[in-house]
């Protein structure tokens, strides 16, 4: 449960089994393909899904030369995160979407502004608000976020606590 932040333990043992798995068949669809089949697939709409493309792009958003992939994976996050279904509780898809949404903007070029980081930067707010209100969500997403507006390493709010204590100095 601990991994994929997920409240039901039947759901993270079903879903976590074939997530890694999932995943890997889209990564070789390539970008262009990628949304097609979150959005056109069931079987890519899960929770698990959504979480092993945000790990990898936690795990790519801290180098320049996968940045890109990097909000690319956050953004197939996000996308699949929107196409979850009712079993999945609304507060903690936008948990979820929150986490997405903050990745991709961090996961911009640092002190671009772009409109598009600006427009990740909102939806990762109204998804904020819209959430659990989880404390450790927030932290998460607003660590991200500072990264948008202040240069300098981002540390992966993926990471336990101690560990992100440590990044951030």
């Amino acid at each position: 449960m601990k991994r994929f932040r997920h409240w039901d333990a039947e759901t993270v043992v079903r879903e976590s089994l074939a997530a890694d798995g999932l995943f890997d068949a889209l990564l070789e669809q390539g970008p262009a393909g990628w949304s097609s089949l979150a959005t056109e697939k069931v079987e890519y709409q899960t929770w698990g899904v959504a979480w092993v493309a945000l790990e990898r792009a936690q795990k790519l958003i801290a180098e320049d030369a996968t940045r890109s992939q990097a909000r690319d994976l956050a953004l197939l996050a996000a996308t699949i995160a929107a196409h979850l279904d009712a079993s999945y509780h609304p507060d903690s898809i936008a948990d979820l979407k929150a986490l997405a949404h903050a990745t991709a903007a961090a996961a911009g070029i640092p002190g671009a502004g772009s409109f598009d980081t600006l427009r990740q930067v909102a939806a990762a707010v109204t998804a904020l608000d819209q959430g659990t209100g989880d404390p450790a969500i927030v932290r998460d997403v607003m660590a991200l976020l500072a990264q948008v507006f202040h240069e300098g390493p981002c540390p992966s709010p993926l990471a336990p606590p101690e560990e992100l204590a440590a990044q951030q100095g």
